[in-house]
């Protein structure tokens, strides 16, 4: 699909959820009806500038998803798989992020990281996330989207990732049934045979002395040496990406404490094989 199309379907998007109509857009950011018409078709494009404008309109104010969409007008890249609505801007943005990096930091206290889901796993924190009334076809397609992302890793050159896993989570998954429990815990354990993951476990705090009290988050790391690396926290209302060094800087400490405090690597499969034998005691 062709850049000026991915951008007026988003801009689209943005002004409906936004409860604007066409002529209220058009009025308040000085343009015709015409133009917008024209740019969310996708026949006319807008310029930077009168975009800018209309992201500002529909409350787009983080400047990582205006430069997300921005790039893209300025022809600056090609586009993603993720671009195409009705993946959400803010989501685009970060799945364009992941989707570039060539190492990825990762920790969540309370769930898996996505690109490490069984379907099962995607299809139950899909649900567990969702608003009260979500359909079926919104579940299912939330499921997709994470499978979706799963493919970076079965690239030719993927990414490093290296993931500290909770080990509590792991014990306690928005999984009913033992077989998928079981599942997804065999799945952790081909994971972490693959030579570009690393997988550790947590240690109880009361050994390690050391309790994370802050929010899932991601650390990303781009092959071009002049880009900064990226922080991702994973909030209720969706990501928030961070560029400020030393809010980057403090988060790599963080994980480094998360680190160095876990179980080593080496013993990874050791201890999912633990946990996989208390999951099945519960069968």
């Amino acid at each position: 699909m062709k850049a000026e199309t991915l951008v007026g379907g988003h801009l689209a998007l943005l002004r409906t959820r936004r409860g604007l109509r066409m002529e209220e857009a058009a009025t308040a950011v000085g343009l015709t009806l015409a133009q917008v018409s024209g740019a969310e078709h996708g026949r006319h494009p807008l310029g930077e500038q009168e975009v800018g404008r209309l992201l500002t309109l529909y409350g787009v104010h983080d400047w990582h998803e205006a430069q997300h969409l921005q790039s893209l007008v300025r022809g600056e890249r090609s586009p993603g798989w993720f671009d195409e609505p009705p993946i959400p801007l803010w989501m685009a943005a970060a799945l364009d992020a992941e989707d570039r990096a060539s190492l990825i930091y990762s920790y969540g206290p309370h769930y898996l990281p996505s690109l490490l889901h069984t379907r099962a796993y995607a299809e139950a924190a899909v649900r567990a996330f969702q608003r009260p009334g979500a359909t079926p076809e919104q579940l299912r397609g939330g499921a997709d989207l994470i499978m979706k992302r799963q493919e970076l890793l079965r690239r030719d050159e993927p990414p490093t990732l290296w993931v500290v896993l909770d080990r509590k989570t792991l014990l306690d998954p928005p999984l009913a049934g033992v077989e998928a429990r079981l599942a997804q815990i065999d799945h952790l354990i081909e994971a972490a045979k693959q030579p570009r993951i690393t997988l550790q476990i947590t240690r109880p705090s009361a050994v390690t002395q050391y309790l994370y009290q802050g929010a899932p988050f991601t650390l990303t790391r781009f092959p071009e040496a002049q880009r900064a690396d990226l922080l991702t926290l994973h909030m209720m209302h969706g990501p928030r990406m961070v560029s400020d060094r030393q809010q980057v800087e403090d988060y790599h400490v963080a994980f480094a404490r998360l680190y160095i405090s876990a179980h080593p690597a080496d013993v990874t499969i050791e201890v999912l094989a633990e946990i996989r034998e208390q999951l099945s005691g519960q069968a």
